[in-house]
């Protein structure tokens, strides 16, 4: 038996892969994952092996995912010795897994496929009850390595609650849950471990101040850079805006930036649940214009960075404060006047990020979001959303934006309203994300009940179709051509004819006739 590392970190194969450095293409992993299965096994004897790995060697993987990387740091600032702490791919596990490994790690956003996007598309897809996140982060915790009696093992992330009842720890093996802010305990609780000390197997840490939050120490998957956490908009469908939102001071982000361009990255993705209240001090939402553009230029021109990702704004910001997307903007393009984006539309750069939309009535606004629209009322909700659109189109992005279908109490009525803003949305680029209602385990809904495709209503259906209508008729000529269309043709029909005409469960057949015909360019 090897010897091995004393601290194993990983995470399942969809999340220790770069997805070819498209953060959306990750995506995917709430797909079902019986069709991954069979591109597998299609693809294996050509040497395609599951999801493309982040670059690894014998010293472990060279872009890890961000939470792992904070964890690292906080273990290396508190008497942990570097060769004693590796983050690795799980294809490693058998190089890093010895008698002298104590404590293996793993982090996970949705173990159980218990996410938006996971429970919509797995089960309108069809063909497999379980996802690709589920699949892959159960084989990791069933992996031989991993059953070693000796080993402690600890799973954390945001999608740690979905495995903290007993038998499914039982089933897999987990010793321990850490749930929540981990920074200010987990090295006392790997040291407890590490030295044969018993632990709690549910551990609920605090909320940390941001001076406890050390900067990374070696480079995240995507170029991950942490600007601030939490939010305060207190939407109750959602678990970071329940958060008291802590910002990061810029010589600390631009550390972090450092750190991922000395380790080989030109992508740099901004982690906060909005860039645009950065620095924000009043509780009206109102942008800190001055510190925003102040961050987003200081990145922008820091040496070797090519590709900037913001992973969230939100559209109340843009709105309140047009001029801003504008400034930063300008701080975000290259000699040839190309803003930095990850995405191209019809062969122009584009910057993206997602926002969320979630509903066009003002009644639920009012009574699961209310403050989403500040600095503005609920009531001009409609307005504020269009208005954003055409900021944001005007200097070259595409707003990702998300719906939420089938919500606790929505009426017919507040679908509708729905309908007639993604209508008149239509006249703008922006990207629909369309998904069912979920209660989260550490948000406020957590107790309604679960939205499915078999009992949603009518409007909810056709509002998801108008979405992805929108979406292939705007983006067909980027994937459409002579050589994918026929593909595309005979594959869509096949399925129809083949399972989805006769699929029970999920609306009627019209459904995906109507959805398969538009995508597959037949429309």
């Amino acid at each position: 038996m090897k010897k091995g590392t004393k601290i194993v970190m990983t995470a399942s194969a969809t999340e220790m892969s770069d997805f070819f450095k498209n953060p959306f293409i990750a995506f995917t992993g709430g797909f079902p994952a019986r069709i991954v299965k069979m591109w597998q096994s299609l693809t294996t004897k050509f040497g395609v092996y599951g999801y493309p790995p982040v670059p690894y060697d014998e010293n472990g993987a060279k872009f890890a995912p961000y939470g792992l990387r904070k964890v690292e740091s906080v273990l290396l600032e508190n008497g942990f010795d570097e060769d004693d702490v590796k983050i690795i791919h799980p294809y490693q596990l058998k190089d890093f897994i010895g008698e002298k490994t104590k404590i293996v790690a793993v982090t996970s956003m949705d173990p159980m496929g218990l996410a938006y996007v996971d429970l919509t598309y797995t089960s309108m897809i069809g063909f497999d009850d379980e996802c690709c996140n589920s699949w892959e982060f159960r084989k990791l915790m069933t992996n031989k390595y991993m059953r070693k009696k000796h080993l402690k093992k600890i799973v954390g992330g945001a999608g740690a609650w979905q495995v903290s009842g007993r038998k499914t720890r039982e089933i897999l093996g987990i010793d321990t849950i850490i749930l929540g802010e981990s920074e200010a305990i987990v090295a006392k609780v790997f040291k407890d471990l590490s030295e044969g000390r018993k632990v709690p197997p549910i551990i609920k840490a605090p909320q940390v101040q941001e001076k406890d939050i050390p900067v990374i120490k070696h480079a995240a998957l995507h170029g991950g850079v942490e600007i601030m956490r939490g939010c305060g908009r207190n939407c109750q469908f959602c678990s970071p805006t329940m958060r008291k939102r802590r910002d990061y001071p810029l010589h600390k982000i631009l550390e972090e930036v450092k750190v991922n361009i000395d380790g080989g990255e030109n992508f740099i993705t901004l982690i906060g649940e909005d860039m645009l209240i950065y620095g924000c001090d009043n509780s009206k939402f109102i942008p800190n214009s001055e510190a925003v553009s102040e961050m987003a230029e200081a990145i922008g021109r820091y040496p070797g960075v090519e590709v900037i990702q913001p992973v969230h704004v939100s559209m109340a910001a843009v709105a309140a404060d047009p001029e801003l997307i504008f400034r930063i903007s300008e701080s975000w393009r290259d000699e040839r006047h190309q803003i930095k984006g990850r995405y191209t539309l019809h062969g122009k750069k584009m910057m993206s990020a997602e926002t969320g939309i979630e509903t066009g009535s003002p009644r639920i606004l009012k009574k699961y979001m209310k403050g989403k629209p500040l600095p503005f009322r609920c009531e001009e909700w409609h307005d504020i959303v269009i208005q954003a659109c055409g900021i944001l189109n005007d200097n070259d992005w595409i707003p990702l934006t998300s719906f939420l279908l089938d919500m606790p109490g929505e009426t017919e009525d507040d679908t509708m309203k729905t309908l007639e803003l993604v209508d008149d949305m239509h006249e703008y680029n922006v990207f629909f994300m369309p998904v069912l209602f979920v209660p989260l385990g550490d948000c406020i809904l957590r107790n309604e009940r679960k939205a499915n495709w078999s009992k949603v209503t009518e409007a909810s259906l056709e509002l998801f179709l108008r979405c992805w209508e929108y979406n292939v008729e705007q983006y067909k000529y980027d994937y459409l051509n002579s050589m994918t269309k026929p593909i595309l043709s005979y594959v869509s029909r096949l399925m129809y004819w083949g399972y989805y005409r006769w699929r029970r469960g999920v609306a009627n057949h019209h459904f995906y006739n109507r959805l398969l015909t538009k995508i597959s360019g037949l429309s």
